[in-house]
């Protein structure tokens, strides 16, 4: 028997249910910044200055309690605010459903330097998880940290994911990734799916 149950609950979503402990990780096309969970984790540069896309929607769901503390961190650090591979988290507005923004640096890929930046990207996962376990929070939701604009190749990202979770998840139980990409979407799923099969 395998030690991960796949479900398809709807044709835009999967789920992987780990048999050995309480980890669920679910993986549907959306919009990360609507979603509702103990703690988004978002993408961000070394300096956390909102610098476009998801970054910028979620300063502004966020809202200025969010961006406060970004920038009180920011003014003084500047681009040592948040290292690559660390995270760093913060609180949404009182009336926010998610109670927790966490930033967190991914790597731009280098195939130079291809063993530096699947350290980099397993430290992102390793350091919000762990953040998210010492406030003890259930649930946390993932875009598909580096794959885009960084140039991280997809497969490999998608099994660096799938090896961190299950090393780093702890009692964060209900794990999501939220993809609006369709071709990401689709890498992830299937890469996670010839994984759990070999399990």
């Amino acid at each position: 028997m395998s030690a991960i149950t796949i479900v398809r609950p709807n044709n835009i979503s999967i789920q992987f249910k780990f048999n050995n402990s309480s980890l669920v990780v679910t993986m549907k096309q959306g919009d990360l910044s609507k979603e509702e969970c103990d703690a988004i984790v978002n993408p961000t540069n070394n300096n956390m200055k909102p610098d476009g896309g998801l970054d910028n929607i979620l300063h502004s769901v966020g809202g200025s309690f969010y961006s406060a503390q970004v920038m009180i961190m920011t003014k003084r650090f500047e681009e040592y605010s948040c290292p690559t591979g660390q995270s760093r988290i913060f609180l949404n507005d009182a009336d926010n459903k998610t109670p927790f923004i966490i930033n967190t640096v991914g790597p731009i890929y280098s195939a130079a330097e291809c063993q530096k930046s699947a350290l980099q990207l397993t430290s992102c996962y390793y350091t919000s998880l762990s953040l998210a376990n010492l406030y003890g929070l259930a649930s946390i939701a993932y875009s598909a940290i580096s794959c885009g604009q960084h140039a991280y190749p997809t497969e490999q990202a998608a099994k660096i994911a799938f090896e961190s979770v299950q090393k780093y998840a702890f009692n964060v139980s209900d794990i999501r990734f939220v993809l609006f990409d369709q071709h990401i979407y689709d890498t992830f799923v299937n890469e996670w799916c010839k994984l759990a099969n070999e399990k």
